[in-house]
């Protein structure tokens, strides 16, 4: 679970701050909520806070955050390269939250 942790709040800063490094359009402004509840989640995984909930809403959302990128990769006005690394960001979280449970 620390990796997925580690990933989470990782990519919950990047998330948040994707606007600052590419600007600022109407799909990064998108990013910051979700930047957000990984944060959160990151957070709280890494305390050790309610880890068995915390695990599946994680889960749940890795799982809707990627589904999501990867059905609109090709209408976001975000770098090409940026969604790819969270759609595999996303899915090495899944795993790690999976692999944790096994």
């Amino acid at each position: 679970m620390a990796l997925a942790a580690a990933l989470l709040v990782f990519t919950g800063f990047w998330h948040m701050t994707e606007f600052l490094m590419d600007r600022v359009s109407k799909d990064t402004r998108r990013l910051i909520p979700a930047g957000a509840v990984y944060l959160l989640l990151g957070i709280l995984i890494a305390l050790g806070i309610a880890t068995s909930i915390i695990g599946v809403v994680a889960l749940i959302a890795v799982l809707a955050g990627g589904i999501t990128a990867f059905r609109k990769r090709k209408a976001m006005d975000i770098r090409r390269w940026v969604i790819w690394s969270f759609i595999v960001i996303d899915a090495i979280i899944a795993l790690a939250i999976v692999n944790a449970w096994l």
